[in-house]
């Protein structure tokens, strides 16, 4: 695998980042429908 120091933006350094926002993204959502299932504002499924 031949790494090219030239090139500045890395596909695969996007992806990673991309992949890490989503996942922190869809972490807080779950928290906060746990926090709202808790206080009983949503109906639990």
């Amino acid at each position: 695998m031949s790494m090219n120091k030239e090139n500045k933006q890395n596909p695969l350094f996007l992806l990673l980042i991309f992949v890490a926002g989503f996942t922190v993204f869809t972490f807080i959502g779950f928290v906060i429908l746990g926090i709202l299932l808790s206080l009983g504002i949503l109906p639990a499924f």
